[in-house]
């Protein structure tokens, strides 16, 4: 077992651009306009009073919701880099919609590559990518074959490249920042099954909603398929069966009109078979025994990721700023076939890696003019 502790520093940077904004605020929505005319006609409205608070509020805190999220928008600038965005509606537009792994998203972005063990490369560079939800840094996994994130809860991905503000460090080849769904967005739940060639089988529900201050989002997904990982001969290697869980959950509550308290939670797990290459010849000999049918070898992995982020965000005035705590576990198991891998390799392990990281992330901008930020 091999056990390491990977520290992430607090990144920080600065950046100065050109930005003309108006937010809208509580008041604007909310206060009566100053006139003794109007006050005979608000008393008098034949609806129930009781109804008519309820419906206020409920406007007040989506609008304050939606407030804050233009608020968080200005702590991840774009300035300098080359950025794509891909909604909702782009992600249904592809051919498994909101099913398809987030690796089949980010390569409709140009110069960006998979190779075949799933792993993604941006402009030739390799395992340089860095993922963030909310504009929260989410540390790189061990490195695996499963889709750890998925798509489901992606309400918007933007996808940055290029010459990036100094805020961002840590991984530069490409910014993958994910803006998730809230409750508000869906108020409900749905359920959805998906299915296809190679005995595919991937149900998916979610469900979300927002009581007063508290709004809450949740997805799970389930998927299994003969067909996990790119198979070494053309057709099906008849050992390559794959089960993945993922899930991911999200809570916030407004303080106050300028204060939201964030909490978010997710989950992965994915057991996979190593496909077999028929028709190979064993290396060494074991024990007085020289074949071994290497269409029967054994071996799998499995591949666990939790992750869990609280933060705080602030929008006043001129100054915007959002502190957020972050842990990520991460571990990946290999499980050999003790008797071919001697065969055919003359070495057999077990191999475990283990990863957990925790840091905390600081972000802020403010307004100093209208001009500048």
């Amino acid at each position: 077992m091999n056990r390491f502790i990977h520290a992430l520093p607090v990144a920080a940077g600065l950046c100065f651009f050109a930005c003309l904004s108006h937010t809208a605020s509580a008041d604007d929505i909310t206060a009566p306009a100053a006139s003794t005319a109007a006050a005979p006609s608000t008393v008098t409205m034949p609806a129930p009073a009781a109804a008519s608070s309820t419906s206020v509020q409920l406007g007040e805190i989506k609008v304050e919701t939606q407030r804050l999220n233009r608020a968080r928008d200005t702590l991840n600038p774009e300035t300098g880099t080359t950025s794509y965005h891909f909604d909702t509606q782009t992600i249904a537009a592809l051919p498994q919609g909101a099913n398809a792994p987030l690796q089949d998203v980010l390569l409709q972005a140009p110069g960006v590559a998979q190779d075949s063990f799933g792993q993604l490369h941006v402009r030739g560079d390799h395992a340089d990518i860095q993922y963030r939800i909310n504009g929260i840094i989410i540390p790189e996994f061990i490195s695996g074959f499963g889709d750890t994130l998925g798509s489901r809860f992606i309400s918007k991905l933007d996808f940055l490249t290029g010459a990036l503000p100094a805020q961002y460090g840590y991984r530069t080849a490409g910014i993958v920042n994910i803006t998730t769904y809230q409750g508000a967005d869906l108020d409900g739940g749905s359920v959805d099954l998906y299915g296809g060639s190679h005995a595919t089988f991937q149900p998916s529900l979610e469900y979300g909603g927002n009581d007063g201050a508290l709004d809450y989002y949740g997805t799970a997904t389930y998927f299994q398929s003969d067909l996990g990982i790119e198979s070494p001969i053309a057709g099906n290697p008849g050992h390559d069966d794959t089960e993945q869980t993922r899930g991911f959950g999200y809570l916030s509550y407004l303080l106050n009109p300028d204060m939201r308290l964030s909490v978010m939670l997710g989950h992965s797990l994915g057991n996979f078979q190593l496909p077999d290459n028929p028709d190979q010849q064993p290396a060494f000999t074991l024990n007085g025994r020289s074949t071994f049918d290497s269409s029967q070898v054994n071996e799998t992995q499995r591949e666990l990721n939790d992750y869990g982020i609280v933060s705080l965000q602030v929008s006043e005035e001129k100054l915007d700023y959002q502190v957020a705590l972050f842990s990520r576990y991460s571990s990946v198991t290999f499980n050999p076939d003790p008797i071919a891998d001697l065969m055919f390799n003359g070495v057999a392990a077990q191999i475990y890696r283990r990863n957990i990281d925790t840091g905390v992330q600081a972000d802020a901008s403010y307004a100093w003019d209208p001009a500048n930020t």
